[in-house]
């Protein structure tokens, strides 16, 4: 119990009662919200957090009393000129719902929080008003405005802070999926690009040896006819059957059929490998294909994945190089990193990929896939293509794997 006040009580009386009696506001208020089984945000928050900037507007509002008791001056007038000083009733509301957001409060749960702020501070100034009549009724009607409308300052400031930032946060969203539908409309017109080609190709191949055939069925040919129908027969069915299996090969890698099997090999002989396969086809274009890099490379990868990613690149590095060759090399990267290089002598991608489709030009099919691969392997690519000189694509792949880099998918060591 206060002592007893000389007098008729003041609402400045009344403003250093409330301060001086902060700390039991405080407490009882956060009792009030631990005992609330709608408010489940709190629970993990100390005493400290929870008050944060509720003690200066608790001062506030003490300080606004003393004004209005010494100046009488209307509430409204009271508020501006506290709005004035270092203690601003809006910035610590603003400061007090961004607090709550980032702890993650429902609008509810931050309102039912201020409710029981205004029921604890109101039961503070009761106990007041009951040791200290007061013989004014109009002084009483003051403090409970001066009360509320700091309330609804606490409110209105918190509010407005959750729906500013509601609305940064959809406005993020709308980008973020505005981006993703770009994105995905990308792929859903390269896929299509991509099946539109791959379809001219089998619709032009199949022609082809369909002319054949019929002309094989000619009962006049003479010997060398029927050798030149059937070396055309063999090499488009020969492209008939890439074709077919880069589909099969799109089509599992987009459907997320294909498993990581990780096994220690030596990437520079896999690499010198796969370059020998591709000599004769190189030699008959006229074009070089020469090998740089270290004899040995140990790794840990998808040994299969790596080949075929090495032989996409290389086999479209070589239909679109019409002088001059392609260079494979490779090497170490750093500690965490390896790479290989497929460089040609080609009129460079862009150029190369706006020339009018010919028989034995690339479909794009290949480069898509090594996108994809290079993705599962948890690797990058890089391209780097000037008109007129050339096309270099780097291929940056991971030395060894974490146990959980294999994405639940089968390992062998």
């Amino acid at each position: 119990m206060s002592a007893p006040l000389a007098g008729s009580p003041s609402l400045a009386d009344l403003g250093a009662y409330l301060l001086t009696h902060k700390d039991t506001i405080l407490h009882n208020w956060r009792d009030a919200c631990l005992r609330d089984a709608n408010l489940r945000a709190g629970l993990m928050l100390s005493p400290d957090e929870q008050w944060g900037r509720i003690p200066d507007l608790l001062a506030t509002l003490a300080q606004r009393m003393e004004i209005q008791a010494a100046l009488n001056l209307p509430n409204q007038l009271v508020s501006e000129l506290l709005s004035q000083t270092e203690l601003n009733p809006d910035e610590l509301a603003q400061e007090h719902g961004l607090h709550r957001w980032q702890k993650g409060y429902t609008l509810q749960e931050l309102m039912g929080e201020i409710a029981h702020l205004h029921q604890c501070i109101t039961h503070q100034e009761k106990d007041f008003w009951a040791n200290h009549p007061v013989h004014e009724p109009a002084v009483l009607l003051e403090a409970g405005q001066i009360t509320t409308r700091l309330v609804h300052e606490l409110i209105s400031g918190s509010v407005g802070q959750y729906h500013t930032l509601q609305k940064q946060m959809a406005a993020d969203r709308a980008s973020k999926l505005q981006q993703s539908l770009n994105g995905l409309n990308d792929l859903i017109r390269q896929r299509s690009n991509l099946l539109r080609m791959a379809s001219h190709d089998l619709k032009g191949s199949f022609g082809v040896m369909s002319g054949a055939a019929y002309l094989l069925d000619q009962p006049d040919n003479s010997e060398q006819v029927r050798t030149q129908m059937l070396q055309m027969l063999q090499r488009n069915l020969s492209k008939v059957t890439g074709l077919l299996t880069q589909l099969m090969d799109l089509a599992r890698l987009e459907a997320g059929h294909e498993v990581l099997y990780l096994e220690d090999f030596d990437a520079a002989q896999l690499l010198h490998r796969v370059a020998d396969s591709l000599q004769t086809y190189a030699g008959e274009r006229n074009l070089y294909l020469s090998l740089l890099g270290p004899e040995k490379l140990p790794v840990l990868s998808d040994s299969v994945k790596v080949q075929r990613i090495a032989q996409n690149l290389l086999l479209n590095a070589l239909k679109y190089t019409a002088t001059g060759g392609v260079t494979l090399s490779w090497g170490i990267e750093n500690d965490a990193w390896w790479h290989f290089t497929v460089t040609d002598t080609g009129p460079g991608l862009g150029q190369a990929l706006n020339t009018p489709h010919k028989p034995g030009r690339g479909e794009g099919l290949g480069l898509h896939i090594v996108k994809l691969l290079c993705s599962l392997l948890k690797g990058k690519m890089a391209v780097d293509s000037q008109a007129g000189v050339g096309t270099t694509f780097r291929i940056i792949l991971p030395s060894q794997y974490a146990p959980t880099d294999d994405g639940g998918r089968e390992v062998k060591n």
